[in-house]
């Protein structure tokens, strides 16, 4: 798991956060990993795929962190959004220490060609 080898780059042994005033702040959506993950059929890891919620609710509950836990959806700024969230609860004392993170998983063009369509992109390939 990707948080958890995180907490360790961080110097932290993530089994002492157990019980710990530790948030969780992800920056995803649904994007379209369950599509593919749904091609193999009825499985766990593609109801992760489908409800981004119960991402950051996950790893809180697999560190069993009792801390602030929410999914952020703000399009392309979610992982900036979900790391001054982290700040912010740190900031006013909701939490000790927070893992903010963000991830959003792209498997086809169908995304790219629906903000085609729709005029989302430049003509000129420039924000």
């Amino acid at each position: 798991m990707a948080s958890w080898q995180c907490i360790e780059n961080a110097g932290i042994n993530p089994l002492t956060l157990s019980g710990q005033a530790c948030g969780v702040f992800v920056g995803c959506e649904e994007g379209d990993y369950a599509k593919l993950l749904d091609e193999q059929g009825l499985t766990a890891s593609a109801l992760l795929g489908e409800s981004p919620a119960l991402l950051p609710a996950r790893i809180a509950y697999y560190l069993n962190l009792k801390g602030p836990c929410l999914a952020i959806d703000t399009a392309c700024s979610s992982a900036l959004v979900a790391l001054a969230q982290a700040c912010d609860s740190l900031l006013l004392g909701h939490c000790d220490l927070a893992i903010a993170g963000g991830v959003y998983v792209i498997t086809g063009p169908e995304i790219h060609v629906k903000m085609s369509q729709s005029g989302m992109w430049s003509p000129e390939g420039r924000c």
